[in-house]
């Protein structure tokens, strides 16, 4: 799981500006310098915490808005959002997102500080405003968000800091770049983890940093830092694995948050081991790109890579081998059928007269016939899919798969240099699945079997959690299959009064059922508000994939409600618990005994893409809008001149 510290400011001065550039590398563009930054992680268990503070400073001679955006990790949240200046610790309180933005141009058209965190146009993208920023001053912004972390496929617990420089996919951070033009050092990132696990922690390593760590109280307890305090992150992103006695114990937490409202966390990374007579009961459907583009040595290429595939499989498998370009053709038009010998030669002879005959690439239309139809009872459904190319609507294929997540595990190789791996990454990680990529005359065979071998482990089916003796509210409402390295985590909110209660984790694997039972004491609860939050993202997403408890298997809405009932609840649901969704935004007014004059000049930032994050969503270079187009003005209660806004391209 990726994330990042925090958004970059980044400014151009007005021409009238009394800010005057000592060089010409400075005429066009300034940086809003980064004078501090540190990062708060808690780890508990599978889930973490994440809270990132950065100082930032205004030195115009003019009162600033300040605009900048940052990508984040989709299986993230942001469930806190707070700004200091003065020594004054304004929060930022979880609105709808109109009212918010009213409230945020009223203080603004008042004279006082504002500050606003909303999600933006782009998928996974935010924006923060820092409304009125008075010349000189300093301002704290603090933005926390949480998330479930995922183990590696060595059995460790991982989680990863990405840098704020060096981007995997090739672009520079505007931070780096920002601040090396500002005249302000790039100050040391203060990076803190501590961590609260059920089992007790057998290792804890950096494959990229030096650490410090010490052990708490208890062996299950520890806190990690940085060796070297000066060393910053510029050159490659931080990971931290934890190494636990016991990965494959069930574990159970009750927290309880200051109004006294109970959450309850259930976790398993189940070790699950096939009997000597047990087969691998799965679906595969191998989804193979026959555009123009895969001619010539690509598709020969994708015929050596299904006929390892076709002769590797096992017995207990269903499959089907689908074709797409601006259309799609299935082999067997009736659906997957039993991988036996007349079906294998059927499939053989297709594969050998696979041509790239089928027009353009349309990804898209195959993921959808496929991924709405109904599963096979008792039969995971996995994909692998074959492509070369880039598609127009990537985000859209990518966000498809995401949300069919549950029923489907997708597995991809991208074909030829050429493949986009924006695509071939991102569907595999929406997916729960892997990705590889495979060269023009590379030897695919291993990687071809280390593909399958991931997909032929075998897998829990069927998974229920019943909450014993309370009506429980759960997220996520419905649980998928659960894979070998894969982990499950259930959150419950628990109602007042809530007494001890054991929950039961029943599954069925080929061949015998599985079961967990765990006890939950309540009285036992620790403080806080993390797996509030986490259950909350869950049921938020579940309301957005159309897979909650307003609607059916099929997706489709039950009991009359409408489209806005699903955003109604979405609404209800941000601003209870305070996760941040598209519909809501966070709000903090900083009000002032005087109100700041002058005209307010509003700094944009330009786009560009960061590593493990969202992809830029408009044309390279563009800049992003605030987002309103007209904006209020009015007297302050105090008599003062209103603030207006100067945009500086």
């Amino acid at each position: 799981t990726m994330c990042r510290p925090g958004g970059r400011l980044v400014y151009r001065p007005p021409p009238t500006s009394v800010l005057k550039p000592p060089t010409p590398v400075r005429t066009e563009e300034y940086a809003c310098p980064l004078t501090d930054s540190s990062a708060q992680v808690a780890i508990e268990d599978f889930v973490a915490s994440v809270t990132l503070v950065q100082t930032f400073k205004n030195v115009e001679a003019s009162p600033i808005e300040a605009v900048y955006q940052f990508p984040l990790d989709e299986k993230y949240c942001i469930c806190a959002f707070t700004a200091e200046i003065d020594g004054k610790v304004i929060k930022g309180l979880c609105k709808e997102k109109e009212e918010a933005k009213n409230i945020y141009d009223d203080a603004i058209a008042e004279g006082h500080g504002a500050y606003l965190l909303e999600q933006d146009e782009a998928p996974n993208t935010f924006k923060v405003n820092v409304g009125n920023l008075p010349p000189t001053k300093e301002v704290k912004i603090s933005i926390t968000y949480v998330a479930e972390l995922a183990f590696s496929t060595e059995g460790m617990l991982n989680w990863t800091l990405a840098s704020s420089k060096v981007s995997t996919s090739g672009p520079q951070s505007p931070y780096y770049r920002s601040s090396s033009i500002s005249s302000v050092p790039v100050p040391t990132l203060k990076l803190e983890v501590q961590l609260d696990m059920t089992s007790n922690i057998r290792q804890l390593s950096s494959p990229s940093h030096p650490i410090s760590f010490e052990f708490g109280e208890e062996p299950s307890q520890a806190s990690v830092k940085l060796s070297n305090e000066s060393q910053n992150l510029d050159d490659k992103d931080f990971v931290l694995n934890v190494k636990l006695a016991k990965p494959h114990q069930p574990c159970g937490r009750v927290e309880k948050d200051e109004q006294g409202n109970m959450a309850a966390m259930v976790a398993l990374y189940p070790e699950i081991k096939l009997g000597e007579d047990e087969e691998i009961y799965t679906e595969m459907i191998f989804v193979v790109d026959r555009s123009g583009s895969m001619s010539g040595s690509r598709i020969n290429q994708v015929r050596d890579t299904m006929q390892i595939f076709l002769r590797s499989l096992s017995e207990g498998t269903m499959f089907n081998i689908v074709g797409f370009g601006t259309r799609c053709e299935f082999l067997f038009s009736g659906g997957s059928v039993e991988y036996n010998d007349k079906n294998l030669d059927l499939a053989t002879k297709h594969v050998t007269d696979l041509k790239a005959n089928l027009g353009g690439t349309n990804i898209l239309q195959p993921l959808q016939r496929i991924l709405s139809a109904k599963t096979v009872d008792g039969y995971p459904r996995q994909l692998f899919i074959l492509t070369d190319g880039e598609v127009s609507n990537t985000q859209e294929c990518i966000e498809f798969v995401r949300k069919n997540s549950h029923t489907t595990r997708v597995f991809t190789f991208g074909i030829g240099g050429e493949a986009s791996q924006e695509l071939v990454n991102g569907m595999a990680k929406a997916g729960e699945g892997f990705s590889e990529f495979i060269l023009s005359g590379e030897n695919m065979e291993a990687k071809v079997m280390r593909q399958l071998n991931r997909a032929l482990q075998p897998a829990f089916t069927d998974l229920n959690v019943e909450w014993e003796g309370n009506a429980v509210q759960q997220a996520p409402y419905r649980l998928p299959p659960l894979f070998t390295g894969g982990r499950l985590i259930v959150y419950g909110m628990l109602p007042a009064g809530a007494k001890e209660q054991q929950v039961k984790i029943t599954a069925q694997t080929a061949i015998k059922p599985f079961e967990a039972v765990l006890t939950l004491k309540p009285e036992e609860a620790k403080g806080g508000r993390l797996f509030h939050q986490l259950g909350a993202k869950q049921m938020l997403r579940a309301l957005e994939d159309s897979r909650s408890y307003m609607h059916d298997l099929d997706g489709s809405l039950v009991g009359g409600r409408s489209g806005q009932d699903v955003k109604n609840e979405m609404n209800r649901m941000s601003t209870q618990y305070g996760v941040l969704c598209k519909h809501t935004a966070f709000v903090a007014v900083e009000e002032r005994d005087e109100a700041t004059e002058g005209t307010m000049q509003v700094r944009k930032v330009q786009f560009q893409q960061l590593a493990s994050a969202a992809p830029p969503p408009a044309k390279k270079g563009s800049i992003f809008s605030l987002g309103r187009s007209s904006e209020k003005k009015k007297k302050s209660e105090k008599g003062s001149a209103p603030m207006d806004r100067t945009t500086t391209d």
